[in-house]
């Protein structure tokens, strides 16, 4: 049997080629990131967490932790499907390990952490020295940064905002954001080809879209995250009144004055089509992060514009990763998910009133991008999507529905990613405010608030 303990990057030597673990047995309910995730949720039961978590660290890595140095951090507004932590080991390493974990992910996402992906195919990526492959026990382990001289884009922009994004003060990011994006939209072009439905199917991807709206693949019901979330709930409107979710998806919305297309559960239906992990036929694809967004992402302002930006945890990373799909994750987080809807939702100030008359909930509301993330649309528009698209149309990649896959997968980003139903998501659950604006910021999405700026390829 192959050792599942590797040590690798910076000090071994070589590049992230292997992968710790075989991943080939079911996930057990109690597997160890879903208890120690678990643990941590309880405040008197974090010392319990801690404690299991060196424990399998101490079992998979050639390393030891040094007793109570290990903390957990359960409280960030970023880790809302994943664990941080940061410790120091007997040999003298001062560490800190990210872990994405999804329930049941041994039948419905499988193996994740192929992180040499992205450094082989010349993504700017911050160099893992350990990672866990095996299902129930993916995690990666980077060399300590002090977040203060290394923060992550997330706390940088949201610092910006805070200060009403000084134009001055915005200009050395959103030039590091621009070289960003330059350097991604080359990358994709550079590896965009044509994959087979198996090539497709194997990426983990999936398990951000597909897989958390159903149990399984050939399902034409909805599970996984829509039942666990939402079905037989309900939902608080902002007055104070509530009603069934199953009605709530039901209705048609008209949001600032405009009659939307779709209602929720008929988006939700055209994503259930569109986004499956097994094409009918062989569909376009690309390397990518496929988690990519500013909690992941790196801020090194003393380093070249090149390098000023990178990445870390490619918990999703992949070869064959469809291409309309790829940027998605990222432009509905960089952008549509700020200011404060889905991270920081307390925060958010927004003026907004709902009421629900003849089957229409209408909705009025004062949001808008703010100047930064408006700057962060606009490069996104103008490396990554106009290239990508146009491309995609002179190689004869193009699907006729292209608006609506994309359209499917901006609606599941914060849909599937964390419950936005008032008071239950966590960590920061949202409020009514921010529940209901996210919903119609999704839908709009879906019935082509973004692709309707596109220009035809």
């Amino acid at each position: 049997m192959m050792d599942s303990r590797l040590k690798i990057g910076a000090q071994a030597g070589t590049p992230l080629d292997k992968q710790a673990g075989s991943g080939a047995s079911h996930d057990a309910p109690a597997s160890p990131l879903s208890r120690i995730r678990q643990l941590g949720r309880d405040p008197a039961s974090m010392p319990e967490a801690a404690l299991a978590m060196i424990e399998l660290l101490d079992r998979k890595f050639p390393f030891t932790v040094v007793p109570g140095s290990l903390t957990l951090d359960t409280c960030n507004p970023l880790a809302l499907n994943s664990l941080r932590a940061e410790f120091r080991t007997e040999d003298g390493q001062h560490l800190f390990l990210k872990c994405h974990h999804e329930d049941g992910e041994a039948d419905r996402v499988g193996e994740y952490y192929r992180s040499g992906i992205l450094e082989e195919a010349g993504f700017p990526i911050d160099k893992a020295l350990y990672q866990s492959s095996a299902v129930g026990e993916q995690l990666v382990i980077y060399r300590y940064r002090d977040r203060r001289q290394f923060p992550e884009l997330h706390s940088v922009a949201r610092d910006l905002e805070s200060h009403g994004c000084r134009p001055a003060d915005m200009a050395p990011v959103v030039a590091a954001f621009d070289r960003f994006q330059q350097q991604l939209g080359a990358r994709y072009l550079d590896s965009l080809h044509l994959a087979s439905p198996a090539e497709v199917a194997a990426e983990a991807v999936h398990g951000l879209y597909h897989r958390r709206l159903v149990d399984h693949e050939e399902a034409v019901v909805f599970g996984g995250r829509v039942r666990e979330f939402y079905l037989g709930r309900q939902v608080e409107l902002p007055d104070g009144s509530s009603l069934p979710f199953e009605q709530f998806w039901h209705l048609r919305w008209r949001i600032n004055g405009q009659l939307q297309e779709s209602s929720l559960h008929e988006a939700l239906q055209r994503a259930r089509v569109l986004l499956l992990p097994t094409p009918h036929e062989s569909v376009a694809a690309l390397t990518a992060h496929g988690d990519d967004h500013t909690g992941n992402l790196l801020y090194n302002p003393a380093e070249s514009i090149d390098r000023a930006i990178s990445y870390f945890d490619p918990a999703f990373a992949g070869n064959h990763i469809p291409a309309l799909m790829a940027p998605c994750k990222a432009l509905y987080h960089v952008c549509y998910a700020h200011p404060n809807m889905l991270y920081d939702p307390d925060e958010l100030r927004v003026d907004l009133s709902a009421k629900v008359s003849q089957g229409v909930l209408q909705i009025e509301h004062d949001w808008q991008l703010t100047p930064l993330r408006q700057q962060f649309l606009a490069s996104q528009t103008r490396h990554v999507w106009q290239p990508l698209l146009r491309t995609m149309r002179a190689q004869n990649l193009l699907p006729v529905q292209w608006r609506d896959i994309i359209g499917a997968a901006l609606l599941c980003c914060p849909l599937l990613c964390k419950n936005l139903l008032a008071g239950a998501g966590r960590p920061n659950p949202l409020t009514a405010e921010a529940s209901l604006l996210t919903f119609s910021v999704a839908l709009q999405l879906a019935d082509g608030l973004f692709t309707h700026q596109l220009d035809d390829p």
